[in-house]
């Protein structure tokens, strides 16, 4: 990381020096804990406890996970969700296009052999979709009112 001198004042480049130190003390902490394992015993309230529920946390984020295996943190993702007039399930085409548009539109990769699929496995896939990515056909279709 390059800092412009002129572009920063002296407490800013302190602050910036400061915040650096301890983002290289937390990293090497966190090297540590995964040398250690996670049964090490901080007191409460020491700089290590708080250290540790730090690094735990931001693990947790990262990979969506919680500690010890316990489960998996919910992550809440936004899809982008192409809308319709009416129902995709009416056409074929209707639904070739709207799972185009949604897988494309997600940057996911389309399923293989999508564009040989017939009627019935359009419809299998049309359902599977919207069960996986938690998306409702209300959310599709758009009424006017």
């Amino acid at each position: 990381m390059v800092i412009s001198l002129e572009d920063k004042t002296y407490e800013e480049l302190i602050k910036d020096r400061e915040l650096a130190i301890e983002n290289r003390a937390f990293q090497a902490f966190g090297e540590i804990v995964d040398h250690l394992g996670e049964d090490t015993d901080f007191l409460e309230g020491s700089i290590e406890r708080d250290l540790y529920e730090r690094y735990i946390a931001e693990r947790m984020t990262r990979l969506g996970t919680l500690p010890n295996g316990i489960g998996i943190v919910e992550r809440k993702i936004r899809y982008i969700v192409p809308r319709m007039t009416e129902p995709p399930r009416k056409t074929v085409g209707m639904m070739k296009r709207w799972l185009q548009d949604f897988y494309n539109g997600n940057g996911l990769k389309l399923p293989k052999g999508f564009h040989r699929k017939n009627r019935r496995q359009l419809i299998g896939l049309y359902s599977g979709t919207l069960k996986d990515y938690d998306v409702q056909e209300k959310d599709i279709v758009q009424r006017l009112e």
